[in-house]
């Protein structure tokens, strides 16, 4: 059986705590501003013969009741 991943040196893995707020936001007045919003998260990066793959996974820790949240995000491209 083939190895799936012969190496480890393609692999990356990172853990990310994210903290932060909005002020001074003057193009929607129903945003609340005066709240941290926070997450924390797993980061995969993956070397492949097509290109750098980026696969991210979050759970919020705080925030408020009309933000939009993403858990999930696959990229292929670039990588930082």
């Amino acid at each position: 059986m083939p190895q799936v991943f012969p190496s480890l040196e393609i692999l990356d893995f990172s853990f990310f705590i994210d903290a932060a707020n909005i002020w001074g936001v003057d193009y929607n007045e129903n945003l609340s501003n005066s709240d941290i919003r926070s997450s924390l998260g797993l980061g995969v990066d993956l070397q492949t013969p097509i290109g750098p793959m980026s696969f991210s996974f979050s759970e919020v820790i705080s925030k408020s009741s009309t933000d939009t949240t993403e858990s999930f995000r696959f990229n292929i491209g670039t990588s930082f």
